[in-house]
């Protein structure tokens, strides 16, 4: 089952792809939006192209009707992304983010090993 995400409000400026957003958390949040997602405004829909920041994303054509400021809109999950693929891609994008401080092992990690701060996956033989 899809749902909504409306967190925040919105403005769009007449003939601009980006649109801005106040108290949006488009990346951080955990239930995060995604490319590919419909953005609805006005019963008007875009699809969502890119998510810039927790402020910005980025809509497949420019909004063409008055500015619009501090908007209620929604946001409604792809169908063809389902939670499991959701979560996958989340998974990637944190360990992406660490970069070399994650360290998958089949042994637990033994004192002095890796720093502060570092992450040790322990996977079963």
């Amino acid at each position: 089952m899809s749902r909504w995400y409306r967190t925040g409000v919105v403005t769009l400026t007449k003939d601009s792809d980006k649109v801005i957003g106040v108290g949006t958390y488009w990346e951080t949040a955990a239930n995060k939006p995604a490319e590919g997602d419909m953005f609805v405004l006005d019963n008007r829909v875009y699809e969502v192209m890119e998510v810039v920041n927790d402020s910005t994303i980025v809509i497949d054509k420019p909004y063409n009707l008055a500015t619009k400021t501090s908007s209620p809109y929604g946001i409604m999950r792809s169908v063809s992304a389902t939670t499991n693929t959701r979560l996958a891609a989340q998974v990637s994008d944190t360990l992406e983010k660490l970069g070399n401080r994650v360290t998958t092992s089949t042994t637990a990690p033994s004192a002095g090993q890796g720093k502060d701060g570092d992450i040790w996956i322990v996977a079963a033989p």
